[in-house]
């Protein structure tokens, strides 16, 4: 019974298949003549278009010729030159679109000879109008000739037309013939289709019981595997979970032991940077302290009095450098460090570093030299002026520190938009596990048996904030017992400007200027601060005024109008200086200001201008930059 069924349903998909193959020729054949009336509809569009354009032409030379006829225009006769040129392109045109039609072939030749005909009588009513006048082209118009052979144009290129909307309908309407009966076919076969599905479907109905029988069969059996599968996935999610918090934990305990070794780390490095700040500041000031107790002993001998001052000196700016270091990287981490960009001359600051050093080197036996790759007038770039000196400096300080023996070498080369810098020694060298680590803050305290020299580990790190805040790179070369050599560079914009011929004028020193007697006030709330100052103003005056407030500036300013200048702390306990001062250009605008602090953060200078300061110090005060700014304002 089933292979009996098999075989209907066989038989039964034989005959549909062929059926559909003969619908499916049908539809092929009725495609054909569906793009074959589209071909023609787009041929017959064709004709009439060329048509219509070679009518347009025609009328074209009528028109043309009598333009020119009446008004003598040559301009009239850019359509009748045109027309010449393409008419009988589009007649060749033509012809090729009708080649299987001869009623229209003879058209067109009638529509070539009148054409030929038309375009030679406007050319002799141009050849008249040129020659003999316009009484004699208008007589030749009145002929009306050229009318003749314009209307005969029409005339054919309107049959032409006729024919071609002739044949497009009667194809059109074979065409509709053609659609009609294939849609009855169409009809009969689908109840073809339709007969022996019926049949199918009842062969289908007397097997569906034994069908139903055996889904039910496999559909318990899909259940049962439904079951386990569940129960697999159930399993391998838990196992994934599993899993994934297993990875999760390793994941944590890694990050845990990570940040309890990195906070040791820090720990540890603080501790080392905190010991060696403990060194590095108590070291000055035993230098400090100690030989500032040698001066009191009496009968000092000058010598030794001078060399405990320059020790005391010494020691002094070693703290200094100290503070401003720590300072630095302050500003640094707070993001408190600005760039000020200006114009800067690279080879100056080369050439005064070079001047600078040099004596230091020398007295240690050893050879400065530096190098520029630029001219006076190329070596202007827009840069930090202050930073870039800074870089520089330290990276020259750090080579002459680590050097006993040899040379050292500075300067730059160019590369591309870069300038690439180079500070080069033949001292004692960098492991190279460290030429990384010598960069990082407070790695210096943290060096074993390294070679013991001062410094609080923080200036390699505040040069390579500087060259990034530059926009520059730095990186070392070296090798242990043969040198090291440092690299950074910096953007290489150049700043194209005239060098001006500046004439340099030296002040005279110490007592070579007379100075007339000025009336100083000095406003300090720090006693051993207004002593310094006591002691560094008093060859320009013999009793300056003293205040300990701002209130108290004030007052004193109003009460002796004839103060020359005021020496203004900027930190003082009841009013700050910068109010102080405000208050004072209400009333005076002409004593001159100098504010003096501690602070030295950027923006200090400029808030203290905008107070109505004309200057700025910063403390500790060096003597000799504050005489001449004093000389500066007032010689």
């Amino acid at each position: 019974m089933k292979n009996s069924i098999l075989k209907k349903v066989l038989i039964f998909s034989l005959i549909i298949l062929a059926v559909n193959g003969i619908i499916g020729y049908a539809i092929y054949k009725s495609n054909q003549k569906l793009h074959d009336s589209e071909k023609w509809i787009i041929h017959t569009e064709q004709v009439i278009n060329e048509t219509g354009i070679i009518r347009s032409l025609g009328i074209d030379l009528e028109t043309s010729s009598r333009g020119f006829v009446l008004t003598n225009d040559s301009t009239f006769l850019e359509p009748l030159k045109t027309a010449k040129k393409i008419i009988f392109t589009n007649i060749g045109q033509l012809r090729q679109l009708t080649q299987d039609n001869p009623i229209q072939q003879k058209r067109l030749d009638s529509l070539n000879l009148y054409i030929h005909q038309r375009l030679d009588f406007s050319l002799h009513m141009v050849d008249v109008r040129s020659k003999k006048g316009l009484a004699s082209a208008i007589a030749l118009v009145s002929t009306r000739e050229g009318k003749i052979y314009t209307d005969r144009i029409r005339q054919i290129t309107k049959s032409i037309e006729q024919e071609e909307t002739r044949l497009l309908k009667q194809r059109k309407q074979i065409n509709y013939s053609n659609i009609v009966a294939f849609d009855w076919f169409l009809v009969a076969m689908f109840i073809v289709i339709a007969m022996f599905t019926v049949l199918l479907l009842i062969a289908a109905v007397r097997n569906s019981h034994q069908i139903k029988e055996k889904e039910k069969r496999t559909e318990a059996l899909l259940i049962a595997q439904e079951e386990i599968k569940s129960q697999n996935d159930e399993i391998a999610a838990q196992n994934e979970e599993f899993q994934q918090l297993n990875e999760e934990l390793n994941v944590t305990n890694f990050e845990l032991i990570e940040s309890k070794d990195k906070a040791e780390e820090s720990d540890r490095l603080k501790s080392a940077f905190l010991a060696n700040m403990s060194h590095e500041i108590r070291t000055p000031m035993n230098g400090i302290l100690g030989f500032a107790s040698f001066l009191e002993e009496p009968n000092l001998p000058d010598d030794e009095q001078q060399e405990f001052v320059s020790i005391i000196k010494k020691s002094g700016v070693r703290m200094l450098n100290i503070i401003n270091d720590l300072i630095d990287i302050s500003k640094i981490e707070s993001g408190m460090m600005e760039v000020k960009i200006s114009d800067s001359n690279i080879n100056e600051q080369l050439e005064y570093i070079y001047t600078f050093f040099k004596p230091e080197v020398e007295e240690k036996g050893m050879q400065l030299s530096f190098n520029v790759a630029l001219s006076t007038k190329e070596s202007i770039v827009k840069t930090d002026h202050e930073k870039f000196f800074a870089i520089l400096t330290n990276l020259v300080k750090n080579s002459i520190k680590y050097s006993e023996k040899g040379t050292i070498e500075f300067g730059y080369t160019k590369k591309d938009e870069y300038l690439e810098f180079y500070v080069k020694d033949t001292g004692m060298g960098i492991a190279k596990d460290m030429h990384k680590a010598i960069f990082d803050r407070f790695i210096q305290a943290d060096i074993p048996d390294h070679k013991a020299i001062q410094g609080a580990g923080l200036g390699l790190s505040i040069t390579k904030a500087f060259v990034k805040m530059l926009g520059g790179e730095i990186w070392v070369e070296s090798e242990e017992g043969k040198g090291s050599t440092f690299y950074f560079t910096i953007p290489y914009n150049y700043v194209p400007q005239e060098i001006p011929t500046i004439k340099k004028v030296i002040p005279l020193k110490g007592e070579d200027i007379p100075f007339r007697q000025l009336k100083i006030l000095i406003a300090e709330d720090d006693i051993t601060s207004d002593l310094l100052l006591t002691r560094i103003v008093k060859k320009f005056c013999k009793e300056p005024l003293h205040v300990s407030s701002g209130v108290e500036a004030i007052e004193t300013c109003r009460n002796n109008r004839d103060i020359d200048l005021i020496l203004m702390d900027i930190q003082m306990l009841d009013m700050n200086g910068y109010e102080a001062t405000k208050q004072i250009r209400k009333f005076n605008k002409d004593v001159l200001i100098f504010a003096q602090t501690a602070y030295s953060m950027n923006g200090d200078k400029e808030k203290s201008i905008a107070a109505g300061c004309n200057d700025y110090i910063t403390k500790p005060i060096d003597k000799d930059v504050l005489i001449d700014l004093i000389k500066t304002y007032f010689n």
